[in-house]
């Protein structure tokens, strides 16, 4: 089986309304003229979407961040890029928002995010159904949604019990087939000080699930450096980094035959 793991595009495509310089969004215009304006190429996300059915993949999923303020705009241009992979049938595909697509509390910006939530998700999950678990292909998945709009200098989010909960039994559930998790936020990171403004908190109990091999993978975004934290059999975590900065995206290959995932970053030129 083969689960191909994209996030942080960061498309940027302006604001909608003259309120959005009184909110949260403000800060991201700032963090776009003075950052990711020079970061994020946009073209190498339709680079990525060819790259990605060229490898046929069984499993699409993006883990979130496909705006930079979570303005209407900035979803329609990722759907725009994303429109391919949606309409592949040869695959299955899945988004969970992130930090940036859960910016503010504006009426119109939610709206839009819980359309191209079900947009991405091909109507097979809606917002308000979070946490999901799904089995695709022999494989248990579990999709969670920890962002809500925050603090107007934070980029933290925070593990609800209600998400911790449905993790935890979803994780003791026994059966013979691997479970991978898929959320925004990495639960494996060092909290240095500099992090204070962009963890996850109340992740110990599933992160816990995780170092005893209840579940059996974490894929995940984030940070846009793409990471894999995994022992020898492929269990632990990878972060897939941001396509748009990075150029690249993860490739996970699950061999039932010797219970073992593999992990490759596939370069995007």
């Amino acid at each position: 089986m083969k689960i191909a793991v994209f996030s942080d595009s960061h498309a940027y495509g302006g604001h909608s309304s003259w309120n959005a310089f009184f909110d949260k969004r403000a800060i991201g215009l700032l963090n776009y003229l003075y950052v990711r304006k020079h970061r994020h190429k946009q073209e190498l996300l339709g680079k990525m979407v060819s790259k990605i059915i060229e490898t046929k993949p069984d499993v699409v999923i993006c883990t979130g961040d496909v705006s930079t303020s979570g303005e209407l705009s900035e979803f329609d241009i990722a759907c725009k890029y994303l429109k391919p992979l949606v309409e592949n049938e040869n695959f299955d595909m899945f988004y969970v928002p992130g930090n940036h697509d859960c910016y503010v509390e504006d009426e119109k910006c939610l709206k839009a995010l819980k359309e191209t939530f079900s947009y991405l998700n091909r109507g097979k999950l809606k917002l308000e159904d979070m946490p999901k678990s799904l089995i695709i292909k022999g494989i248990s998945f579990c999709f969670v949604n920890v962002c809500k709009p925050s603090n107007l200098f934070l980029s933290t989010a925070v593990m609800s019990k209600q998400n911790s909960d449905y993790i935890l039994r979803w994780a003791e559930t026994e059966t013979k087939m691997p479970k991978i998790l898929v959320d925004h936020y990495p639960l494996i990171e060092k909290h240095t000080f500099i992090r204070c403004r962009h963890r996850l908190y109340g992740e110990k109990e599933v992160l816990s699930a995780l170092k005893n091999k209840k579940i059996d993978l974490s894929v995940c975004g984030h940070v846009h450096h793409p990471t894999a934290k995994i022992d020898d059999r492929g269990r632990g975590e990878i972060v897939a980094g941001s396509i748009t900065a990075n150029r690249s995206f993860a490739l996970i290959e699950y061999s039932e035959k010797d219970d073992k995932f593999e992990y490759s970053k596939i370069s995007v030129n």
